[in-house]
């Protein structure tokens, strides 16, 4: 599953990381993808 955020420049919610973290979802904006949440520490 994929989470497009759209007007995204350089901060992204951390509900949204939460969720594709949870999940198991992707994140993605017109600057770059943010896959493997799961894999990255929580912070």
């Amino acid at each position: 599953m994929r989470i497009i955020l759209s007007g995204v420049h350089a901060y992204v919610n951390p509900r949204y990381l939460a969720l594709a973290r949870k999940h198991g979802f992707s994140l993605h904006t017109i600057e770059g993808d943010i896959e493997d949440l799961s894999k990255l520490l929580e912070s």
